[in-house]
């Protein structure tokens, strides 16, 4: 009886040792499992880790507390294809989701989502990890709804991602997450990054209102989301945020939006229009590229940053409204593989694109519409221009900024509207559809190149206050015929109409003081110039500074050269002004051709010829002066060795005292003096008062109330 006795202790004592051995899962790892024998859990530095589910419920409800132990992780596939339960509860107190914890839950229905500092095992190609929802919810009729709690602050990155980061639609061959419906609690003021990527039937998202940043690529790739409605909390919105949802159709931006990140928008292909508001001050690189159903654009006045590529391939744009009053526009530049902000837009509109410039857009942006490379190629890099139609800038603009639109290839209507003040350098090089500028009154400089290469370009009607025109400004404008400058212009710069093949006529008026070298080089169709200047100051020809003359090689493609009348007036001849020759002494400049003028004519009030005015004119036959006494400078017919050539005028003067001294024929001529009948330059003409009784027309798609050129519902051109 003793022996039994001591027995029981002893069983007692081993029962008591057997049940503190742990119990190991099949893989060696060590587990528990709870009490009610559904969680299998492990304990480390982490916490409680839930390892897997037995149990066989469809509504799970993850405790927040296991045998005394607050549940910290959801561990590594402990739900994986679950395929009973249709909803989940994750509590407060979860830190950690590990990658595929609830892969292949094709069931779930309903997420509720309370932790409220949790981090997401990332989906990651490298590491071979799908997403921890991969899967969820395929089976589910109306796929996954997902709701957080009021005490979550933020949601999680990576949460229900399933994208590899290569871009394929789904993470290394693992399916994505079917999310169908999210609502977010008003506690939540984050959505971290890749938090819904690649949740590709994602429909309707119901934000708290107080969440102030989405992050990086939150719903990249949610191609079945067609509203955005955001609160007046948010502030910025991440990079590529929103990219790849291809049904996006409206957004209403909340009140208080500072930053679009770069991609944020872009691919977004069902989106017609975009009325941004202000605060809003940065919309980055790509934010909306290839928005390809995108037709209408408002820009706030808060902008200050509108960056490469923003919209750039948004080629069904026909419609900007810029109130901007201080924008900086990133430069498309070769160097740096930026295309330009707008390249490609409005590319397959009917109409093109119409840009307007509010009374609050004091200045034009420099780059704004540019996508010239800056080796010279018509486009940049490669990238298609900007196919802006027209643009109109209203009262306020008072600076057109350089590159503003330069290559802009189909732009044909510009409306300077009333308080321009300066156009900037390259603003609109290369814009061969051109046909006529009428600037504004109050222009008082247009810079370099700022209309050069505009080969459509016929007519040009002058301010009234333009005091300088840059280098090069109108160079190779091929079809302007007439140049007739007003007072108060000062300076016409360097290069400023070269090579303005069609150009017959040129009249310079009294105000101007400097021509700058080569201003009308290769004028080869001009007939006529016409010099008011009373005080002109023209650059020598120079081989040292590699400048050709003014003139060099002007009239050469017309039958009878050029006639040149110093008008009433002139009192000097300017020194240089149709000098061509070289300090060299060779008879043209430095391989230049001479100026082909064959006629010139002074008023009776030329007293005096400048140093060099008609050197190297070797065309040139006559000189006729109405004067008797005029002095000549240094070299002033060196070179003219036209056999023909001869002065003509009255007699018994210095003129013919000179022409004697020069070795030059001298014809008497006292005809009565006449000059050509100076016409008036031409005026704009005022724009008539509206009387709110314009026309209206249906197009053929019978789209109604239309009183431009074309409709404005679908861009179908007026019938004739």
């Amino acid at each position: 009886m003793k022996r039994n006795l001591f027995i029981f202790p002893v069983l007692a004592v081993f029962l008591f040792i057997l049940s503190a051995i742990p119990v190991f899962a099949d893989d060696g790892d060590e587990y528990k499992l709870d009490k009610t024998g559904h969680f299998k859990y492990e304990l480390s530095e982490e916490g409680l880790t839930i390892t897997s589910y037995e149990g066989s419920d469809k509504e799970v409800i993850i405790p927040d507390e296991i045998d005394g132990y607050k549940v910290s992780v959801i561990g590594k596939k402990a739900f994986k294809d679950n395929t009973t339960m249709t909803s989940v509860v994750i509590p407060e107190g979860v830190s950690n989701i590990k990658a595929e914890a609830f892969y292949g839950c094709n069931a779930l229905s309903h997420i509720e989502f309370n932790a409220k500092n949790c981090t997401v095992t990332a989906a990651n190609t490298y590491d071979g990890n799908a997403g921890a929802f991969s899967g969820a919810g395929s089976a589910s009729p109306n796929g996954l709804e997902v709701i957080f709690g009021e005490k979550v602050s933020k949601v999680p990155d990576n949460l229900f991602d399933t994208a590899s980061l290569d871009g394929v639609n789904h993470h290394n061959g693992h399916p994505y997450a079917y999310v169908t419906s999210v609502t977010f609690s008003p506690g939540i003021k984050e959505i971290g990054s890749w938090s819904f990527r690649g949740c590709r039937e994602l429909e309707t998202l119901v934000f708290g209102g107080k969440e102030q940043t989405i992050g990086e690529e939150a719903f990249w790739g949610c191609a079945a989301i067609k509203e955005l409605n955001f609160g007046d909390a948010l502030t910025s919105i991440g990079e590529s945020a929103f990219s790849g949802n291809t049904a996006l159709e409206s957004i209403t931006w909340g009140q208080n939006l500072d930053l679009i990140d770069e991609y944020a928008f872009s691919g977004c292909t069902a989106l017609p229009k975009v009325t941004f508001v202000n605060p809003l001050t940065t919309i980055s690189k790509g934010a909306f590229s290839n928005c390809t159903a995108l037709k209408e654009v408002v820009l706030p006045e808060t902008l200050n940053s509108l960056q490469a590529e923003a919209f750039y391939g948004c080629i069904n744009l026909n419609h900007i409204e810029v109130e901007c009053k201080n924008l900086s526009v990133t430069a498309a530049n070769t160097y740096d593989g930026n295309a330009g902000v707008f390249s490609g837009a409005g590319s397959a509109s009917v109409k093109g694109l119409e840009v307007i410039f509010g009374a609050k857009a004091a200045k034009v942006p420099d780059n704004m519409f540019d996508t010239a490379s800056l080796d010279g190629v018509n486009h940049h890099n490669g990238h298609p221009y900007a196919y802006v139609t027209s643009v109109t800038f209203k009262d306020g603009v008072k600076e057109i900024g350089s590159f503003s639109f330069r290559n802009c290839q189909s732009l044909e209507t510009i409306n300077f509207g009333e308080n321009i003040q300066s156009i900037g350098e390259q603003s609109f090089w290369g814009c061969s559809a051109l046909t006529e500028l009428v600037f504004n009154k109050e222009l008082s400089s247009i810079g370099e190149k700022a209309f050069s290469d505009n080969t459509g370009l016929e007519k040009i009607i002058w301010g009234e206050n333009l005091d300088s025109i840059g280098n090069d400004a109108f160079s190779d404008c091929i079809s302007l015929t007439k140049v007739h400058f007003v007072n108060p212009i000062t300076t016409i710069g360097s290069g400023a109409f070269r090579n303005c093949k069609a150009l017959k006529k040129v009249i310079l008026p009294e105000s101007l003081t400097n021509l700058g070298a080569e201003a009308f080089y290769g004028c080869v169709g001009l007939n006529q110039l016409i010099v008011q200047s009373v005080n002109l100051s023209v650059p020598e020809a120079n081989t040292y500074h590699g400048n050709a003359g003014v003139f060099s090689s002007a009239g050469s493609g017309s039958a009878t050269g050029f006639e040149v009348v110093f008008y009433t007036g002139v009192k000097t001849v300017p020194a240089n002004i149709l000098d061509t020759a070289s300090l060299d002494g060779v008879n043209h400049h430095n391989g230049y051709e001479h100026a082909y003028v064959t006629s010139i004519v002074c008023a009776s009030t030329v007293t005096e010829v400048g140093d060099r005015a008609f050197r190297s004119c070797q065309s040139l036959e006559k000189i006729h002066f109405y004067g008797k006494d005029v002095a000549f400078g240094e070299e002033v017919f060196d070179n003219c060795v036209n056999p023909s050539f001869r002065i003509e005028g009255p007699a018994n003067g210095t003129l013919q005292t000179a022409a004697g001294e020069n070795n030059i024929t001298f014809k008497s001529n006292s005809e009565k003096e006449v000059m050509p009948e100076m016409e008036e330059p031409e005026k704009a003409t005022p724009a008539p008062a509206s009387d709110n009784t314009a026309e209206t027309w249906t197009c053929p798609k019978g789209h109604t109330g239309n009183t431009g050129k074309y409709c404005s519902e679908c861009g179908t051109k007026k019938p004739e």
